[in-house]
C-alpha cells in the first residue's frame, strides 16, 4: 500500500499531457492498395517540427524519471559498474587489438600490442572525439597486415555512420571520409590496398523513396576520395536488401550476405576478388540462416539452422553446388 500511495502522489494532474502529433494527408498507392501514413513527417529527425515534438516528449519523460530515489539508484549503479572491462583480443598481422574500459569511461579505449606480453599502445580513444562523449566508434575492421583500421563514427547514438581509415603506426587518418553509411561492414582486400563496403546513395543521386533503403556494395581504394569509389554490386529488384560484404580466409573470394530487414534468414552470393566477374547466387532462397565460416579451396563451410533448430555446419562445393551434394 505504501508503494501504491507514493506512486499516486508522484503523478500529478497534467503531468502526462502528451504533445499533439499533426496528421498529414500522406497516402501511398501500393499496387492499387492505398495506405495512409499521416506521421511520416516524424521520420525526418532534423526538421524543426520533429525536434519541437521530441523536446515536448522529453519534458514528460523527465518529469517521470526525476524521482527522489534517482540519486540513490545512480550512486549504486555507479558503484556496481566501476571496474575494468576488456574485449576479447583480435589478431591481425601478428598484432593484438582489444578495447579496455577503466570502469566509468563512456567508451572503451582501443589498444594494440605487438605481442601477447608487449606494452599496449592507444590506437583510438573514443572519449576524446567530442567534448560531451556523444561520438562513438560503432564499428571497426583491421586490415590483414594489421597496419590499417577502418572505423565508423556515430553521433549521439545515430545509426548513420562516417567511415574513417587510420594508419595505426603513426595514429594519423587518411584524408577521405566515407559518408551515407548505415549498418555498414568492411571487407579488406588481403593486400591492404582497400576494402569493400556497403552504403546508401548520396542525397540527390536517386529518387527520394530510394534515399534510405537502396543499399549497394562499393570498392574503396586507400587514399582516394569516396567519389572515385566503384560500385561492385546492387540488387535493383529488391532495393531494400542489406548487402554485408565478407572475405574468405584465403583472400580469394568476396562473399555477400544478403539480408531483408531483421529477418534472420539470408542469402549468400560470391565471386572471386580479382577481376570483374558476376556474382554467383549460391544460396538465393532465404530459407534459413547461413553464416559463412571458411573455405578450403572450392569447399565452402556454413553455420546454418536449416533443418537444425540448434544449428549445424554444412559443406557446399561451389563446383557442385546442387543441394543433394551438400
Amino acid at each position: 500500500m505504501a508503494d501504491e500511495t507514493r506512486e499516486k502522489d508522484s503523478i500529478k494532474p497534467g503531468m502526462f499531457d502528451y504533445p499533439v502529433a499533426r496528421k498529414a494527408a500522406v497516402v501511398d498507392d501500393f499496387h492499387g492498395v492505398k495506405i495512409a501514413d499521416p506521421y511520416r513527417w516524424l521520420e525526418d529527425p532534423h526538421s524543426d517540427e520533429t525536434k519541437t515534438w521530441a523536446d515536448a516528449q522529453n519534458v514528460i519523460t523527465r518529469k517521470f524519471l526525476d524521482i527522489p530515489e534517482r540519486e540513490k539508484i545512480k550512486s549504486r549503479l555507479t558503484e556496481l559498474w566501476n571496474y575494468p572491462k576488456y574485449t576479447v583480443p583480435e589478431k591481425a598481422g601478428g598484432r593484438y587489438f582489444f578495447s579496455k574500459n577503466d570502469g566509468l569511461q563512456n567508451q572503451g579505449v582501443i589498444y594494440m600490442q605487438e605481442s601477447l606480453d608487449g606494452e599496449p599502445s592507444v590506437v583510438i580513444d573514443p572519449n576524446k572525439l567530442s567534448d560531451d562523449g556523444t561520438v562513438a566508434v560503432s564499428y571497426q575492421e583491421y586490415s590483414k597486415c594489421g597496419k590499417f583500421l577502418a572505423y565508423a563514427l556515430s553521433l549521439s547514438g545515430s545509426d548513420w555512420q562516417s567511415i574513417k581509415i587510420r594508419k595505426i603506426d603513426d595514429g594519423v587518418d587518411f584524408e577521405e571520409v566515407l559518408e551515407h553509411c548505415k549498418f555498414t561492414s568492411v571487407a579488406w582486400k588481403h593486400d591492404s590496398s582497400g576494402f569493400f563496403y556497403n552504403s546508401f546513395p548520396a542525397p540527390g543521386t536517386v529518387p527520394e523513396e530510394d534515399q534510405y533503403n537502396y543499399n549497394r556494395l562499393f570498392w574503396h581504394q586507400l587514399g582516394t576520395p569516396q567519389s572515385d569509389d566503384k560500385m561492385i554490386y546492387e540488387h535493383p529488384e529488391e532495393k531494400d536488401f542489406l548487402l554485408i560484404p565478407g572475405m574468405s580466409e584465403d583472400g580469394k573470394y568476396l562473399i555477400i550476405s544478403v539480408h531483408k530487414g531483421t529477418d534472420p534468414k539470408n542469402r549468400v552470393y560470391y565471386r572471386e576478388v580479382e577481376g570483374d566477374g558476376e556474382f554467383v547466387r549460391l544460396l538465393d532462397e532465404s530459407d534459413a540462416s547461413y553464416h559463412f565460416m571458411d573455405n578450403v579451396g572450392s569447399m565452402f563451410y556454413f553455420l546454418t539452422d536449416l533443418d537444425a533448430p540448434r544449428s549445424r555446419i554444412i559443406a557446399i562445393d561451389i563446383e557442385h553446388p546442387e543441394r543433394e551434394n551438400w
